[in-house]
């Protein structure tokens, strides 16, 4: 069956043009703070331009794809645009731009076919290099996502830890072991909710992913790993309590009621949890490339339980809860 999306005819001039003139009237709206601000605070243009250059590469490739009635290319490219309003309206907000980079622009690359992803190459590598000079602060994000599915516009707080930091910590233990683990072979990437799960496992990666209840006090749910081999596991399965023996949404539905009334999910059920998991939960992929073996997949996983303590870890009568040193 065609979504509503799909049933469009972008070969249709009018249709075509609406969407061009609305397309046209957003890079507008963001242009004109722009230009001003290069006049104010010249040092942080750079990266300015540079998503001006990202929102007309963008805008040009829907008009080229509508004209030859591309509606799968047309919807990779709206997709990739349109969390970059918020962006730009709160440019101070370092894990936005991360959020893009980690999350939007490979989303981005595996609905795109590459002849079209390709003319945005020169502006990700100067976009790279300016956001690594640039620290995510250590605080929580309050920002204004779009949600999937036409579902209604939220407040979204995060209180997502600082996974740098613990990253950092974690290299220094398994410096401890004798092995050589390189920075820049563990990547961090970052769903903050409304969330849309991965869609697959980049090949030669393992990861271990987590997932945190969306707001100031960034409760952990649950931290779990995946070897290169487990794409369901890592895509889907923590969506759908009936996919496997054990999963998050699964542990959600189980949960004792005065737990479920404390974490908030007393309307959730079997029906809607998974849909639930993606407006109400933020999730963290930490990948690390698979040559590095199970070993250290598993190190990294059991740090990040005792560093992060999971409400939702193993059976019931695992599940302790120690004092942690503040």
């Amino acid at each position: 069956m065609k979504t509503e999306f799909e049933s469009l005819h972008f070969h249709t001039p009018d249709i075509r043009f609406a969407l061009l003139m609305k397309l046209m009237q957003l890079l507008h709206a963001e242009l004109v703070p722009i230009r001003k601000a290069k006049n104010m605070k010249g040092c942080i243009m750079a990266r300015h331009e540079i998503y001006c250059l990202i929102l007309k590469t963008g805008l040009l490739n829907i008009r080229q794809a509508a004209d030859s009635g591309d509606v799968k290319q047309c919807f990779a490219e709206a997709d990739h645009l349109h969390n970059m309003p918020d962006l730009l309206m709160n440019f101070e907000n370092e894990e936005l731009h991360h959020f893009y980079f980690d999350t939007m622009r490979p989303s981005y690359l595996s609905l795109s076919k590459p002849e079209w992803a390709s003319k945005y190459i020169h502006l990700w590598k100067s976009l790279e290099v300016l956001n690594n000079n640039n620290k995510v602060a250590d605080k929580p994000l309050h920002t204004e996502l779009e949600p999937p599915n036409g579902a209604s516009i939220r407040q979204v707080s995060v209180g997502m830890p600082d996974l740098n930091a613990i990253i950092n910590d974690f290299l220094k233990v398994v410096k401890l072991t004798g092995i050589n683990l390189p920075q820049d072979s563990l990547k961090v990437e970052r769903l903050l909710a409304p969330h849309k799960p991965p869609p697959s496992l980049p090949k030669g990666k393992m990861a271990v992913y987590v997932f945190f209840l969306t707001g100031d006090q960034g409760k952990c749910l649950k931290v779990g790993k995946v070897g290169h081999k487990s794409q369901a596991r890592y895509t889907s399965q923590h969506y759908n309590p009936s996919s496997s023996n054990s999963n998050l949404s699964k542990s959600i539905i189980s949960a004792r009621e005065e737990l479920r009334e404390e974490l908030g999910l007393s309307d959730v059920s079997e029906s809607n949890v998974g849909t639930w998991i993606k407006n109400n939960v933020d999730r963290a992929n930490i990948l690390i490339n698979s040559e590095y073996g199970m070993p250290v997949l598993a190190l990294l996983e059991s740090f990040l339980q005792c560093r992060l303590n999971p409400q939702f870890e193993g059976f019931e009568s695992q599940q302790t809860r120690p004092a942690l040193d503040k």
